[in-house]
């Protein structure tokens, strides 16, 4: 139990170290972290390339009309604004819900001017506001309530306000709002989803109290270069990153390094459900041709060009696409964020630290204290668990770590496991070292094999054994007759036989005692006929030692008991061996029988009378017992054809 309790201590140790020294980089590299937790999380969630354990079915709410390779087929030139009016023309007359067209419509100069004044005419002519949107960037010149003619049809389509250097983030973050000639204004998803959630379209005033009280504006402020100056209104030094509220909808922002002074650098984050291009999709000619009617009824339909045609190359690296996607599908993507919703949320970093503690602590206890298969197994379900756990997290909208945290869980195993390994490494030399001199080499392999073999080697149980004690009769006066030198040799060649006796039945040599020895059966293996082998063993010693040179006989006593076996010593000198009455009693049996004599207890007798023949002889008074023991001599084997049937 000792044993047991200091390793999983030491496991405990090893499973939080492991942790916190995974989790650390979250602290001293958090972005190279965050990439890679992104990149690893879009890999297993949603691309194709992957598992894709978290792809979700796109919204039937929503469908493209794109300028695509047939369209270029049909119309060898880009389509003018007039063919887009068609083109809106019919997607309205189709029962449309909403058409928001993400490509941008500029003033090149003065001499366009009448043509994008004539275009927007017609635009807001063809249907009442919260219908139709267009990104337009109306010329600066403009006086306010000019352009508010045309602001309930404008929705600006910013998907990638990032730098080349962010390219990494340019299809992941969609900016929140923009700042045009007239004011300040939200991006195209969030006008759009407004409209579908029954909400007012947002005022420039009360963007602006929002961007100070989420901390947006200060961020923006910190972020300018020193050649721009924010205008007064939009100046703040709150620095709390608060939600950005669109109805009961909470965003949490992420700033980006904006690529235009006009863009404050807060999104928020695309979260795909898997390949927007798998989108409900429309060729413009088909659309224009009218041979898409009903098929569009009550959807809200983006129109733009396909990525393999864009003339501005406006298409970015979607993580869940194997192509890139092109800009009306980011900004799908994000509509359909906000109206599911589908908003991402970030755990706290102690949150997202303690995961990883936890489950590092979790892998070093299972791969520590489990044997290797079931370790392996168990390590194996606990990542499962974890993925399955991120999975659910990230269909309910937070953001999950599939680096750290499975990081943390295999080094914490490999270590757990190399802990085990050292562990009955040392376990079984320990056994060895403990065992190697009283046993057979094949009794030892059994040994360190077992579970229990550290309880063997290290602790006391009680257990049913039997003792035999063989002293050597006479040679004491025999040593006194003979050279020195030759004591020893004549002592070693008895004690040879005895041993070799003892180790064919696969008896435990406890010690030598002068010219004695003391062997234990049933210790520390589970032998059932432990007497009859102890039995064996006194019949082979005596047959062995007859007719020795030296004339020497022995005297053999055995009992059967219970004793409690265990090492017993110091640490410089540990000894493997049994205490109670049971040895004892064999020790006094031994030394009631004669040369030659094999003396057991009735114990013994009754376990071997169908092997052996016995004589029983007056009851022994023994020391420490206040009853008389009924014995009996061992005086030969049974044949076989009087063994009793099995």
């Amino acid at each position: 139990m000792t044993r047991g309790w200091t390793s999983t201590c030491w496991l405990t140790v090893i499973g939080l170290v492991t942790g916190l020294a995974v989790a650390t980089p979250r602290w001293l590299l958090p972005q190279p972290v965050k990439r890679a937790q992104i990149a690893v999380a879009d890999f297993v969630l949603l691309s194709d390339a992957g598992p894709r354990l978290a792809v979700q079915d796109p919204s039937e709410q929503i469908a493209l009309v794109l300028f695509d390779q047939r369209s270029v087929a049909a119309h060898p030139l880009l389509p003018t604004l007039d063919e887009d009016l068609e083109l809106y023309a019919a997607i309205v007359d189709a029962g449309a819900t909403l058409v928001a067209d993400t490509r941008l419509v500029a003033n090149a100069g003065d001499e366009d001017l009448p043509k994008l004044v004539a275009f927007l005419d017609a635009f807001v002519a063809l249907a009442p506001p919260g219908r139709l949107y267009r990104d337009v960037w109306t010329p600066a010149s403009w006086p306010p309530e000019q352009i508010g003619k045309y602001r309930p049809y404008i929705a600006h389509n910013l998907v990638n306000m990032h730098p080349v250097s962010e390219g990494f983030y340019d299809a992941r973050i969609f900016p929140l709002v923009t700042l045009t000639s007239d004011g300040l204004y939200e991006t195209m998803p969030l006008v759009l989803a407004r409209r579908l959630l029954d909400l007012p379209p947002a005022e420039p005033a009360d963007l602006i109290d929002r961007l100070k009280q989420s901390g947006i504006a200060g961020e923006w402020q910190r972020s300018l270069p020193d050649t721009f100056h924010l205008p007064d209104p939009y100046r703040s030094d709150v620095a709390a990153a608060a939600p950005f509220d669109v109805g009961d909808r909470r965003i949490e922002w992420q700033g980006f390094a904006s690529n235009s002074v006009l863009v404050p650098p807060s999104g928020f984050w695309i979260n795909y459900a898997g390949d927007p291009a798998r989108y409900q999709r429309y060729s413009y000619t088909d659309v224009l041709n009218g041979e898409v009617a009903d098929e569009l009824a009550d959807k809200v339909v983006f129109v733009g060009y396909a990525a393999e045609i864009d003339p501005t190359a406006d298409t970015y690296d979607v993580p869940t696409a194997p192509a890139r996607g092109a800009a009306a599908e980011v900004a799908a993507a994000a509509l359909e964020t906000l109206l599911i919703p589908r908003l991402t949320r970030t755990p706290p970093q102690w949150a997202q630290s303690g995961a990883v503690v936890l489950c590092a602590w979790l892998a070093a206890l299972v791969a520590g204290l489990l044997p290797s298969l079931r370790a392996a197994l168990a390590v194996v379900a606990l990542l499962a668990c974890y993925v399955t756990t991120c999975v659910f997290a990230y269909r309910n909208g937070w953001r999950v770590d599939l680096v750290l945290a499975p990081t943390a869980i295999l080094v914490a195993a490999v270590a757990g496991g190399a802990f085990r390994y050292a562990h009955e490494v040392r376990a079984r030399r320990q056994i060895v070292d403990l065992f190697g001199r009283y046993v057979p080499r094949a009794v030892v392999h059994q040994l360190v094999q077992l579970p229990q073999a550290e309880a063997l080697a290290l602790g006391g149980v009680r257990r049913d054994v039997t003792v035999l004690f063989a002293d050597v009769r006479g040679f004491t006066t025999f040593a006194e007759q003979v050279p020195p030198e030759q004591v020893l040799s004549h002592l070693n060649s008895l004690l040879g036989v005895m041993v070799d006796c003892t180790f064919a039945e696969d008896g435990t040599l406890d010690k030598f005692i002068g010219d004695a020895i003391l062997v234990l059966f049933n210790a520390p293996l589970d032998q059932p006929d432990h007497a009859a082998r102890a039995v064996r063993t006194a019949w082979a010693i005596q047959q062995g030692l007859a007719g020795h040179a030296t004339d020497l006989a022995v005297g053999i006593g055995i009992h059967r008991g219970e004793a409690v076996v265990g090492r017993v010593g110091t640490p410089q000198r540990m000894e493997y061996t049994a205490v109670g009455s049971t040895v004892n009693v064999a020790s006094r049996l031994c030394n009631a029988a004669g040369p030659g004599q094999i003396v057991v207890s009735q114990s013994v007798a009754d376990a071997v009378a169908g092997q052996f023949q016995l004589e029983a002889q007056s009851p022994l008074q023994v020391k420490g017992i206040s009853e008389p023991l009924a014995t009996s001599i061992v005086v030969g084997r049974r044949s076989a054809s009087k063994l009793p049937p099995e």
